[in-house]
C-alpha cells in the first residue's frame, strides 16, 4: 500500500552544501594555507555579485549594522583590515569587543534580485578561538527584523596555517538581501570572524560527479571499482572552468579508502576483504575532487563479499594457469592458449587478458578444433559462473560445451552439461553464463568443437562456487491487451522478491532482462530489467483474425530463463480502437494539448508521488490542492490529438483522497478546433471515493464529427488530485463490452455475503459467434475497489463471500462485478452495497479498513489494520520529501511525531499490494 497525504506547506527552501562534501567528513571542505595574492572574480554570466573585499572591508553598496552597539562591527577596528589575510588576498572581518553578544554584527549585501545560491569562504583568526555566525536572508528590506535565518555555523579552531572553509547555501525564492550575522560569542573566546570571496548566483549548480560507476567482485573477494569522467569533462581540454578536476576520493562504508590524484585513473581494485572468512556487505562511493579539496556528490554501489567461492581465474597471468589442463583432442597442435599473439592482442572481460581457442589461426588458416580446457580439482563444487565471447561479430558461430567429470580428467570422463553456438551483437561482446553442477563434480571442462573457419572463442572470469544457483523466479502480473491500430500491449511486473533499486551481488542469479515469445517463437529479447512493457505491431495490418499466445520469461545472468508466464490475445481484421493512452511514459504524451484556463501555471501532469494508475504505476492528474503551493481553483483542459471517426470514449477516473474527493470535471468535445470556446459539454460529475484512490470506469458516446475530446477539471477547490488513466477511443459503439444484469447482494447464513447476477444483454450461453470481436470469458468481482476474485467460467452467476463470517464489529462493503471479455477486457462495473452485522469474538480487522488516528494528532499517530506480513510507513512533508520511514510486521503501530512542526503531512503505507493516501494534521494545544 502506498500512502500519501495532502498537506499544508511550509517551503523548505534551504539546501546547504558544504563544498558538496558529506557533513560527517568535514576535512573535505577545508583548504589549507594563506595566499596574499589577489585573484580576479570568475567570469560567469550566472554571477549576480562577486566581492573579494580587496578595496575595503565594507564595499560600496554593502551595509553593516552594529546590533549589539559595542562599537566593534564588520571592518572595525579599521587598522585590522591589513592584518587578517583573506582567502585570496584581503578579506572582511567582524570583531566582538566585550561581553556576551546575542545581537552581534550584520554585514548585508546590496540588492540581489533573482539570487538562487551564495558561495563564500569563512575562517577564524586564531586556531584556539572558535567563532559563530549565521547566514540570513530578506525578501523585503535591510532592517534587522526583515531577515530570517537560513544557516547557522560554528567555526572551530584549526592548527595554523589557517584553514578557510568553503560554504554554499541555496536561497529561497524572492531573496533580495543576504546578511552574515556574527553573534553568540564573547571576546574572551574569540578574535575575528573572517569572510571572503562572496559569489551570488542566479542558478543552482554543483560540481559534476563521476559517471558510470560500477562495482563487481572479480573473484577471491576482490572488488573492482570503475567509473568515468564527470559529464562534459574534456581530459584533453585546457581546463579554464572555475573548478578544475584534480582527482577522486574512494569511500568504503563511509570511510575514506583511497585518494586518487590522477584524473585519468578511472579504476580501483580493493583487496581489503580477500582474506575474510565471513560474508560482508560494502558500500563503495566515489567523489570527483576539484581544486584538490572540493568534492562532488557521491556516486555509490554495493558489493557483497561471499565466502563460498572455491576457485576464481581471470587468466591475467597466462592463458593456461598452473594446475589447469589442456587437451588437444583433434591433434592439430592448436589448443587453448596456443596462439600467444592473440592472448596479448585481445582483451578479456574485465582485464587485459583471457584464455582463447581458435577455429581460424592467422597465418595458418581454418582449423577444426576439439580442444578441452580443464580446471584443477574442485571438490564440493555446486555451480560455475563464467564469461564467454567471440572475437568477431561477423564470424561469431563458435560452438562449445561445458562438461563435468566426477572421476578424472580423461576425455571419456566428461559429460555435457550445457552447449551453445555463439552469437555477438558487437565485436567482442561478453556474455555471462551460470551452470549448476551435478553432485560429486571434481573437474569442469570447456570444450571448443563442432565448428571451423570462424575466429576465436574467448573465456574469462571463471568462478566456481560451493552453493548452487536458486530457482529463477518468473515475472508476475502478466497481461496482454489490444490497443490502437490492432497492436498488442504486453505488461508484466518484476519477479517476486526483486527490488530494482537494490542489487545483491551475493545472489548467483542476477536479473538481466526478459524474453518474449509469440506462439512459441522468440519475438524479442529485452536486455533492460526495468522495462516492463512491450508493444507488438506485427499484426497491425492483417486482414484476417488471428489468435496469438504470448509468453514472457525472466532472464538471469543473460542465459538462464525462468518458467514462462502466458496469456492469449485475439487480433481482429481491423481494430476498432482509434486511440489508447495509459500515460506510462510519466509525462503528457506527444500530440496531446494542455490549456491552463485559470492561468495559475498548474495543470494536468504526471505527479510521481500521487497514487498509482488504474492498472499500472502511472497516470496523470490535475490538482485542486498542491502541497508545494496550497489551495487551487483549477480550470484545466486535457485535450486529445485529432480523432477522425471517433464514436465512443472509455476512461478511468479517480479522486486521490477519499476524505477530499469532491473533484469536479467534465468531458467535452469539439467538432472544429482546440480553442476553449470550440468545446461543448457532454458529461460532468462531482467525484466520490469509497476508498483512497478507488478507480471508476466511464463510457461516453460521442457526437458525429467529433475531432477532439477534452477533460476539464474545474468548479472545485481545496480537494487534492483528480486522476485520469487508460483512455480508449473507439471508431464504433458496437464493441463496448456489455455489463452484467440483475446484480444483487444479500446477507445469508453465518454472516456470508451472497452475490448474484445475470448474463450481459444479448449473451446466449448456448450460442457462440466466433465472428464477434468480444467473447465473454468470465467475471471480476471487486470489494471496496479491490479485486476479490476472478471467475473464469461465464456460466457461473453467483459468488459467496465468507470474508466477514468470523469478524467482530460492523462493516459496509460495496461489491462490484464486471463482465470480462477475451480474458482481459472488462465491462463497466455494476455495484451494490451490503452491511455486515458481525457478532463473533474473533477480533481480526479487515484488510480493507486502515485506521489512522488521532487526526489531528499532537505527539503520536496510531495506525491499525496493517498487513499481517509487512507494511512500510512513510511520512512526507509538504514538498513530497520523505522525513520518516518505518517497517512493521504488526497489524498496528505508532509513529512519534512530537518533534515535527505543526501542519498537515502526507502519509504513505505500503503493504498487502494496496495503496492508501491520507493526510494527517499535527496540531498542538
Amino acid at each position: 500500500m502506498a500512502i500519501m497525504m495532502k498537506s499544508i506547506v511550509f517551503r523548505a527552501f534551504l539546501t546547504i552544501l558544504l563544498s558538496w562534501a558529506a557533513i560527517t567528513n568535514p576535512t573535505a571542505q577545508e583548504i589549507s594555507g594563506m595566499n596574499a595574492s589577489c585573484l580576479a572574480a570568475p567570469a560567469q554570466p550566472d554571477t549576480i555579485l562577486y566581492e573579494s573585499f580587496e578595496n575595503g572591508p565594507v564595499p560600496n553598496g554593502w551595509l553593516e549594522i552594529d546590533a549589539d552597539a559595542d562599537g566593534a562591527t564588520w571592518g572595525s577596528p579599521s587598522g585590522s583590515f591589513s592584518v587578517p589575510y583573506g582567502h585570496n588576498g584581503l578579506c572582511t572581518y567582524s570583531h566582538i569587543r566585550s561581553g556576551i553578544s546575542t545581537a552581534g554584527n550584520y554585514l548585508i549585501t546590496p540588492n540581489i534580485e533573482g539570487a538562487k545560491r551564495v558561495k563564500y569562504w569563512v575562517c577564524n583568526q586564531y586556531s584556539t578561538n572558535p567563532e559563530h555566525y549565521a547566514v540570513m536572508v530578506s525578501t523585503t528590506g535591510t532592517a534587522i527584523e526583515d531577515f530570517v535565518l537560513l544557516f547557522d555555523d560554528s567555526i572551530t579552531g584549526k592548527p595554523t596555517p589557517l584553514v578557510w572553509r568553503r560554504r554554499i547555501v541555496d536561497l529561497p525564492e524572492g531573496t533580495k538581501y543576504i546578511a552574515w550575522r556574527h553573534y553568540k560569542v564573547t571576546d574572551s573566546h574569540t578574535e575575528f570572524l573572517k569572510l571572503d570571496d562572496v559569489t551570488v548566483y542566479r542558478s543552482i549548480e554543483g560540481p559534476e560527479p563521476a559517471t558510470d560507476f560500477t562495482v563487481i567482485n572479480i573473484g577471491q573477494n576482490v572488488g573492482r571499482l570503475t567509473w568515468n569522467y564527470p559529464e562534459d569533462y574534456q581530459p584533453e581540454g585546457k581546463g579554464n572552468e572555475e573548478l578544475q578536476l584534480s582527482g577522486y576520493n574512494i569511500y568504503a562504508n563511509g570511510t575514506l579508502l583511497a585518494q586518487i590524484k590522477d584524473v585519468s585513473i578511472l579504476e580501483y581494485v580493493d583487496s581489503t576483504y580477500s582474506l575474510r572468512d565471513n560474508p560482508l556487505q560494502v558500500e563503495y562511493c566515489v567523489t570527483a575532487v576539484y581544486d584538490e579539496s572540493i568534492e562532488s556528490s557521491t556516486v555509490c554501489g554495493t558489493l557483497h563479499y561471499a565466502t563460498d567461492a572455491i576457485l576464481y581465474e581471470n587468466f591475467e597471468n597466462g592463458p593456461v594457469p598452473n594446475g589447469w589442463l589442456v587437451i588437444d583432442a583433434d591433434g592439430d597442435g592448436f589448443s587453448w592458449g596456443h596462439y600467444l599473439n592473440a592472448y596479448d592482442a585481445f582483451p578479456g572481460h574485465n582485464g587485459g587478458h583471457c584464455s582463447l581457442s581458435a577455429s581460424y589461426v592467422p597465418g595458418i588458416g581454418p582449423v577444426t578444433p576439439d580442444n578441452y580446457l580443464i580446471t584443477p580439482k574442485v571438490e564440493g563444487a555446486k555451480r560455475v559462473k563464467y564469461w564467454v565471447s567471440t572475437q568477431d561479430a561477423n564470424w561469431a558461430a563458435e560452438h562449445y560445451a561445458v562438461m563435468a567429470s566426477t572421476t578424472g580428467t580423461a576425455v571419456g570422463d566428461f559429460v555435457i552439461l550445457f552447449e551453445e553456438t555463439m552469437t555477438a551483437k558487437p565485436t567482442g561482446a561478453w556474455y555471462e553464463r551460470t551452470i549448476n553442477l551435478p553432485e560429486g563434480t571434481k573437474y569442469i571442462a570447456w570444450r571448443h568443437y563442432n565448428c571451423t573457419d570462424i575466429y576465436f572463442l574467448k573465456l574469462d572470469d571463471i568462478t566456481v562456487f560451493g552453493t548452487p544457483a536458486s530457482e529463477p523466479e518468473p515475472v508476475t502480473d502478466f497481461v496482454v491487451s489490444l490497443i490502437e491500430n490492432n497492436k498488442g500491449r504486453l505488461k508484466w511486473n518484476y519477479p517476486n522478491g526483486y527490488e530494482p533499486d537494490k542489487t545483491d551481488d551475493k545472489d548467483p542469479l542476477q536479473l538481466a532482462g526478459y524474453n518474449i515469445y509469440a506462439n512459441g517463437s522468440l519475438l524479442v529479447h529485452i536486455q533492460d530489467p526495468t522495462v516492463l512493457e512491450y508493444i507488438d505491431e506485427t499484426y497491425s495490418s492483417r486482414d484476417d483474425q488471428v489468435e496469438v499466445e504470448y509468453c514472457v520469461t525472466a532472464v538471469y545472468n543473460d542465459n538462464i530463463e525462468s518458467q514462462s508466464v502466458c496469456d492469449k490475445l485475439i487480433y481482429d481484421s481491423q481494430s476498432d480502437i482509434i486511440l489508447y493512452e495509459g500515460f506510462e511514459a510519466g509525462s503528457i504524451p506527444e500530440g496531446w494539448l494542455l490549456i491552463d484556463a485559470d492561468g495559475d501555471n498548474v495543470n494536468w501532469d504526471y505527479y510521481p508521488w500521487t497514487m498509482y494508475g488504474h492498472d499500472s504505476e502511472k497516470c496523470i492528474a490535475s490538482p485542486s490542492y498542491l502541497p508545494m503551493i496550497g489551495v487551487l481553483t483549477p480550470d484545466n483542459y486535457l485535450v486529445t490529438p485529432r480523432l477522425e471517426g471517433a464514436k465512443l470514449v472509455k476512461y478511468w477516473v479517480s479522486a486521490q483522497d477519499a476524505v477530499y474527493s469532491a473533484e469536479h470535471y467534465a468531458v467535452m468535445v469539439s467538432t472544429t478546433g482546440t480553442a476553449v470556446e470550440d468545446f461543448v459539454l457532454l458529461f460532468e460529475e462531482t467525484m466520490t471515493a469509497k476508498a483512497n484512490g478507488a478507480w471508476y470506469e466511464r463510457t461516453i458516446t460521442l457526437p458525429a464529427g467529433t475531432k477532439y475530446i477534452a477533460w476539464r477539471h474545474y468548479d472545485c477547490t481545496d480537494m487534492f488530485f483528480l486522476l485520469l488513466d487508460d483512455i480508449t477511443v473507439y471508431r464504433s459503439t458496437e464493441t463496448v463490452p456489455e455489463p452484467v444484469t440483475d446484480f444483487v447482494v444479500s446477507l445469508i447464513e453465518n454472516n456470508k455475503g451472497r452475490l448474484k447476477w445475470n448474463y450481459p444483454n444479448g449473451y446466449e450461453p448456448d450460442k457462440t459467434d466466433d465472428k464477434k470481436p468480444l467473447q465473454l470469458t468470465g467475471y471480476n468481482i471487486y470489494a471496496n475497489g479491490s479485486l476479490l476474485v476472478h471467475i473464469q467460467d461465464p456460466t457461473v452467476l453467483e459468488y459467496i463471500d465468507e470474508t466477514y463470517s468470523s469478524r467482530d464489529g460492523q462493516v459496509e462493503m460495496e461489491y462490484c462485478v464486471t463482465a470480462v471479455y477475451n480474458d482481459n477486457i472488462e465491462s463497466q462495473s455494476v455495484c451494490d452495497k451490503l452491511n455486515y452485522t458481525i457478532t463473533s469474538l474473533d477480533n481480526i480487522q479487515s484488510d480493507t479498513s486502515l485506521k489512522i488516528y488521532p487526526n489531528p494528532a499532537s505527539y503520536v499517530v496510531r495506525i491499525e489494520g496493517l498487513s499481517r506480513s509487512k507494511s512500510t510507513i512513510e511520512l512526507y512533508n509538504a514538498l513530497g520529501i520523505c522525513i520518516l520511514r518505518e517497517e512493521t510486521h504488526s497489524e498496528k503501530t505508532e509513529i512519534d511525531v512530537s518533534r515535527l512542526n505543526d501542519g498537515v503531512y502526507l502519509i504513505k503505507v505500503v503493504g498487502g499490494n494496496k495503496t492508501t493516501t491520507e493526510k494527517v494534521e499535527i496540531k498542538r494545544p
